[in-house]
């Protein structure tokens, strides 16, 4: 509330997008601080059930589409999230094509490009996938950590991001879990009640402070904000 300057402050909840039934509408309807513009970047059918997404350095959208919510993908908790990667291919602002990097993930929360793929909350797993025959998708995927909480559907871990300290941050997503290396399974931690961060090359991670439910990320002064499902902590 200190740094948000009192001007971005909603006086009445708008439920004008309720009544949005296609994306020009959806974008008519937003009501912003004057010296704010909004554009549509991407819109069905060129993403579908988008919950997180990320920027790569190249300009690409990486998207987490999250298929399989609520009951998997036959009802039966079949998994069926994917993550898909947008490109502009004229430049002229708008996403016009979609390449699946990666699918059938069960409720995938979070992605991040990383080095010549990309991160994927998936949980029980934080995965590294990458494209190693120039196809556009994965066709080598790793775990990097397992053992994250997967007793609710939405609660998970998520918010891969990148700290001034070089680590990758994540989300506890509520629920916590036994968290460990697949490749040193005896060494678990324990993160019920805190966020964690990590070493994607190496495996090591450590606790840190606060938990977050959804949503986590730093400032230019690597203060960290995260939150539960309606509030800032």
């Amino acid at each position: 509330h200190e740094l948000v300057p009192p001007a971005f402050l909603a006086s009445a909840r708008v439920n004008s997008l309720q009544r949005a039934t296609t994306p020009e509408e959806a974008l008519a309807a937003l009501q912003v601080d004057p010296t704010l513009d909004v554009k549509l970047a991407a819109a069905e059918p060129l993403v579908v059930d988008p919950v997180a997404i990320d920027f790569g350095t190249d300009g690409r959208v990486w998207v987490v589409e999250m298929r399989d919510y609520p009951q998997g993908m036959d009802g039966k908790w079949k998994p069926g999230g994917r993550i898909k990667v947008l490109r502009d291919t004229d430049h002229d602002g708008v996403y016009d094509q979609g390449t699946v990097f990666m699918d059938d993930i069960p409720f995938p929360t979070g992605v991040m490009p990383w080095k010549k793929g990309a991160l994927v909350c998936a949980a029980p797993d934080i995965l590294y996938g990458e494209d190693t025959n120039g196809d556009g998708r994965a066709d080598v995927i790793k775990k990097i950590l397992t053992g994250f909480a997967t007793d609710n559907y939405q609660a998970r871990v998520n918010s891969l991001s990148l700290g001034l300290d070089n680590w990758i941050h994540v989300a506890n997503g509520l629920r916590g879990g036994m968290v460990s290396n697949p490749n040193r399974p005896e060494q678990k931690l324990d993160i019920r009640g805190h966020d964690i961060r990590f070493q994607p090359d190496t495996g090591e991670f450590e606790l840190v402070a606060g938990r977050t439910q959804h949503g986590l990320m730093r400032d230019d002064w690597d203060n960290w904000f995260g939150c539960t499902a309606t509030n800032l902590v």
